[in-house]
């Protein structure tokens, strides 16, 4: 009998190079399904990136994890250096059908290897009809201020949505959003709707810092206000939201008013500089808490509650270089006993290299990482508490 489990893993386009880091030039990534008699290929990824970190092409291959060798998606992905478009084709195969494609084409405007950093001005996608589906349109102002952000659906009943923001002495005022779609009225007539939905703004102190926002989102409105100390720390940032809430009443005595007011309070709390709080209130009511404790100015612990009963508790371990070697995530149940636990544990470079899964005392599965000497992953594994494999997955790098 087979034993496997589904792969869960996510790997980013992109790759930082740090300061003397050997950039990499091409990454091969195989993952296995390990069966009793033989292993599975889960997908195949070939990644290939400049002398700058970023991403030139990648083509990836997805296989059925119950027939082996069945290919069910296929990405590929191509960026042009002299146009500093990204095409990126999504191929999907139906057994018995023919393969559905999709594509997604963006123009940048700056190309950085962490795609974050990335600056865009176009990104078109198009359906499996080769129609264009969606397309967003980027715009900056002279000082690279993102001034426009819009959104064309083509889909359906056409719609677009806007995003406008506005700056002074380069920080930003105010974002407002408009909405505008295609319906059709009582006389059967194809009109255009346009609402703005959100208005928000934003005020600073002499030093820059943001110090109040208020504004409105459909029919929510908000109001938020951060505090700093005598020395620009900040301490507190409470943000406050209104809204009406539908009442719910019985069919046999039903509710006197249709809506109700409700209030949201979320507040940020820091102790010189750090976060330590953060909690949220409903009409006053706490409905989520997480407490954060340092010691030598690093995190201890990270505790979350929900509705006042603890959740998860993460404890972190330190060596005497201060750097992490140990991190235990805890998981509560309602009458506050552990019930599953996550240790993981790290080398001196705090790379991950090892993490267990535990149920009360019993461990169930064990994943274990494996890195060169220039700090790039080599070998991923997956196994379960008798050692018997489950998944392997093999990061073959090659160097510029």
């Amino acid at each position: 009998m087979n034993i496997w489990l589904k792969i869960s893993f996510i790997f980013l386009l992109s790759y930082t190079i740090s300061l003397g880091q050997t950039p990499i030039k091409e990454k091969v990534i195989l993952a296995y399904k390990i069966g009793a008699k033989d292993s599975t290929i889960l997908f195949r990824k070939t990644l290939q990136y400049d002398t700058s970190g970023c991403l030139l092409q990648k083509q990836n291959y997805y296989y059925n994890i119950r027939e082996k060798g069945l290919l069910v998606k296929e990405e590929k992905a191509f960026f042009n250096t002299s146009t500093k478009s990204l095409t990126e084709e999504i191929i999907n195969y139906v057994k018995g059908k023919e393969p559905v494609r999709q594509k997604l084409v963006t123009r940048y405007l700056d190309y950085q290897a962490k795609e974050g950093d990335s600056k865009y001005i176009l990104r078109q996608l198009f359906d499996k009809f080769g129609e264009l589906a969606k397309e967003d349109t980027v715009t900056y102002d002279k000082e690279q201020h993102l001034i426009e952000l819009c959104s064309y659906v083509y889909t359906g009943s056409t719609s677009l949505s806007c995003n406008y923001y506005t700056y002074k002495n380069d920080l930003q005022t105010q974002w407002t959003t408009y909405a505008k779609w295609t319906t059709i009225n009582a006389k059967g007539a194809v009109v255009t709707r346009t609402r703005k939905r959100r208005d928000y703004h934003y005020k600073y102190n002499q030093s820059g810092q943001l110090t109040r926002a208020w504004g409105k989102y459909y029919k929510k409105r908000f109001h938020q206000k951060l505090l700093y100390d005598k020395e620009g720390e900040i301490k507190e940032n409470k943000t406050i939201i209104k809204k009406r809430v539908r009442q719910v009443g019985m069919k046999e005595k039903p509710s006197k008013k249709k809506y109700r007011p409700s209030k949201e309070e979320h507040i940020l709390t820091y102790h010189e500089g750090q976060l330590v709080l953060d909690l949220t209130l409903v009409n006053k009511k706490e409905i989520n808490k997480k407490e954060v404790t340092f010691e030598n100015n690093l995190v201890k612990t990270i505790q979350r509650s929900r509705n006042e009963a603890l959740l998860e508790e993460i404890i972190y371990t330190y060596n005497e270089a201060l750097t992490v070697i140990k991190k235990q995530s805890n998981r509560y149940t309602k009458q506050g006993k552990i019930h599953h636990r996550t240790i993981s544990y790290y080398d001196d470079n705090e790379n991950l290299i090892r993490e267990e899964q535990k149920m009360g005392e019993r461990t169930l599965s064990v994943r274990t990482y494996v890195y060169d000497d220039k700090a790039n992953l080599v070998e991923q594994s997956l196994s379960t508490n008798n050692n018997q494999s489950l998944e392997k997955t093999l990061y073959i790098t090659e160097y510029y």
